[in-house]
């Protein structure tokens, strides 16, 4: 589903390791955003990353409850101009 609208967007899709989450990445993904996924299991976030244009955010959470200093990276990291 390409769309001009999406080109370069940032997207952060919680849930993304399998299932409706994993689809959605990928298919901003495959829209032209700029995808992070973020799950409770590893294994399956760093699948889904292993996709194009889908980056994973699970070794920075360490699988459990972000930091507050984690979760101020990630809002800078999808901050938007």
């Amino acid at each position: 589903m390409p769309s001009n609208e999406l080109d370069g967007q940032v997207a952060l899709v919680t849930g993304g390791g399998r299932g409706i989450g994993a689809n959605i990445a990928r298919e901003l993904a495959s829209a032209g955003m700029e995808v992070w996924v973020t799950g409770r299991t590893a294994d399956q976030v760093e699948a889904v990353a292993a996709e194009a244009r889908v980056e994973e955010l699970v070794r920075m959470l360490g699988g459990g409850t972000p930091s507050a200093a984690t979760r101020q990276h990630a809002r800078e990291l999808l901050r938007t101009p």
